[in-house]
């Protein structure tokens, strides 16, 4: 993405980094990731079936709809558990470059099957955007997590195609600039930080058993 150029003028300082909060939920969501899988591991779901190794390739639907590109993996283990990682990438400008919508996203999930249907889990994300679709744009970027549920639906009688629908609510910090732009350069207006608690995954998914 491109820099911004402060205004003369401006009061505006850069986004604030100091803010603590958000950096402390995602370690504990990452703490949480890495160590809940280890701690019943070969167990089996609540319902008492025991689950295979899969691996499956992913890609939400709701995303593509927006022109945003979306693709994941997710490994499912011989336990309740599977591993999700989840990636978004979207750049598009318009109006000789005055309209910009652009997204970079990472965010890696863990879920508990209750069974071969429900699933509950936590997720972290953490990415940059830039949106520009009016006078003003936001630059910068984002970092949150959450709780999230969702429910699997088979569509073949092989198991091989599914259809995933996930819901997720937590926090999500962004970190950005106000811009304007002026014979081509981009000028900082503002620099400001958010807190968003709220509803912040939402998914249908479709998911494809590669092994």
């Amino acid at each position: 993405m491109h820099t911004i150029h402060s205004a003369r003028n401006t009061a505006a300082t850069a986004p604030a980094s100091g803010f603590p909060l958000p950096r402390l939920l995602c370690r504990l969501a990452l703490m949480l990731l890495l160590a809940l899988p280890a701690l019943s591991a070969n167990a089996a779901r609540r319902d008492g079936s025991q689950p295979e190794s899969a691996l499956y390739l992913r890609a939400n639907l709701l995303r593509w709809a927006t022109l945003t590109t979306d693709f994941g993996i997710e490994w499912q283990t011989e336990s309740p558990w599977s591993y999700c990682l989840n990636g978004t990438w979207t750049f598009w400008q318009w109006r000789d470059k005055q309209r910009n919508y652009a997204l970079r996203e990472l965010s890696p999930e863990v879920h508990y099957h209750l069974n071969t249907r429900w699933w509950v889990g936590a997720m972290i994300h953490a990415g940059s955007f830039n949106y520009k679709l009016a006078q003003l744009g936001k630059q910068g970027d984002i970092v949150g997590g959450g709780l999230v549920a969702g429910y699997n639906m088979p569509l073949n009688s092989k198991g091989s195609w599914w259809l995933e629908m996930a819901i997720g609510a937590g926090l999500t910090h962004a970190s950005y600039d106000r811009y304007h732009v002026t014979n081509g350069l981009r000028i900082c207006e503002s620099a400001t930080t958010d807190n968003y608690w709220g509803i912040n995954r939402v998914g249908i998914t479709l998911k494809y058993r590669i092994r």
